[in-house]
């Protein structure tokens, strides 16, 4: 899957586009959106669990 990503993804607007470039640079947006999944161990092991105060834990992991 993710050589598939790598092969596919690219910019869809080029220099042309009206509106993709500011001042010679591509314009760029980056989600920081965070899905609460089943607390299951698989799970934190797959995806983690994000950070908290030091001897604590996470109450879901996240995707």
């Amino acid at each position: 899957m993710m050589q598939l990503f790598h092969q596919l993804v690219r910019p869809m607007p080029n220099s042309e586009t009206i509106g993709s470039f500011l001042n010679g640079l591509r314009i760029v947006v980056i989600d920081g959106t965070c899905l609460d999944i089943p607390d299951s161990d698989e799970n934190a092991r797959v995806f983690g669990r994000p950070g908290s105060r030091p001897g604590t834990q996470a109450a879901f992991p996240l995707i």
